[in-house]
C-alpha cells in the first residue's frame, strides 16, 4: 500500500520516499509514500520529477493500481530499495487545486440557487477549462446569480478543512449537519479507511479524495464560461480559473 501524503497535506511540494517496486516493462515504479496525485475522481494526475543518487527522471503519468500508486517515468528507472526525492510540478498542481475547490463551490452554489440538493451526474477538471454536469435545467440567466454566490464565498475567505474519519457514523454526522449541502457516502467511500471529507466551512461538506486549497480566497479570479443543455434534463456548466 502506498501512503498518500497529499491526503493529509496537499501543499507538500517535495518529499522523500523509498522505491518498493520497479516495473521496467511499464517504465514505472511504486514508492512506499507519495505526494503525486494519481488520476481519479475527475482530477488529472500530477507531473514532476524524481531524483536519486546517480540519476533523475520525469514523472509523466500517475495512476492507482489497487492500493498502490504507479509512477510512470520518462528516462532511467531508479533501483529497487533506493531513496528518491520527488518534486511536484507545483504550478500545474496548484491550478488544479484552485479548480477543484471552485468545483465544490459551484456545486454548493447550484444547490443554494435551487434550494435543494441538485445531483451531479458528471465532472472533469482541466488545466484550461473544467466542467460539471447537473441534473437540472439551468438557464443562461441563472449563471449570474450562481456566479455571485460563488464570488461571495471566495471573498469571505472560507476555511477549507480536511477530515479523516475511521468511523463512518462520524463522517455521516458531519455530512448530515450541512443538510442539502452535505454529500452522501457511497459504498465505495464506505470501503475505504480513512473516509476523507472536504469541508468548506459554512458552505458544504463532501466526500472527496482530491487536492484542495486551505482557503476559498486562494481560488482567485475565475469565470463561469457557459452553460450547455445535454438533454434529458442535464445542464453542463463550463468554468475555469484565471
Amino acid at each position: 500500500m502506498t501512503e498518500l501524503i497529499y491526503y493529509k497535506d496537499p501543499y507538500v511540494k517535495t518529499f522523500e520516499a523509498r522505491v518498493v517496486k520497479v516495473l521496467p516493462e511499464e517504465s514505472a515504479i511504486v514508492l512506499d509514500r507519495t505526494a503525486f496525485y494519481p488520476e481519479s475522481g475527475g482530477q488529472p494526475y500530477d507531473t514532476g520529477r524524481i531524483v536519486w543518487e546517480g540519476g533523475e527522471a520525469k514523472v509523466v503519468n500517475v495512476q492507482f493500481k489497487g492500493d498502490e500508486v504507479y509512477h510512470y517515468l520518462e528516462g532511467a528507472l531508479p533501483p529497487e530499495g533506493s531513496i528518491i526525492k520527488g518534486e511536484i510540478d507545483w504550478d500545474r498542481r496548484y491550478k488544479l487545486m484552485r479548480s477543484h475547490t471552485l468545483a465544490h463551490l459551484l456545486m454548493a452554489a447550484v444547490n443554494e440557487k435551487f434550494r435543494e440538493k441538485v445531483p451531479v451526474v458528471g465532472s472533469g477538471l482541466g488545466l484550461e477549462e473544467s466542467r460539471m454536469d447537473f441534473k437540472a435545467k439551468i438557464k443562461k440567466d441563472d449563471l449570474k446569480e450562481i456566479d455571485d454566490i460563488i464570488r461571495k464565498w471566495v471573498e469571505e475567505g472560507r476555511e477549507v478543512k480536511i477530515h479523516l474519519f475511521e468511523d463512518p457514523e462520524e463522517a455521516k454526522k458531519l455530512l448530515d449537519s450541512y443538510g442539502i449541502q452535505g454529500g452522501e457516502l457511497t459504498e465505495e467511500h464506505l470501503q475505504k479507511r480513512p473516509i476523507r471529507i472536504i469541508e468548506i466551512v459554512g458552505v458544504n461538506a463532501d466526500p472527496c479524495g482530491g487536492t484542495h486549497l486551505k482557503n476559498t480566497k486562494e481560488v482567485g479570479e475565475f469565470k463561469l464560461v457557459k452553460r450547455e443543455s445535454k438533454g434529458k434534463g442535464v445542464t453542463r456548466i463550463r468554468f475555469k480559473v484565471l
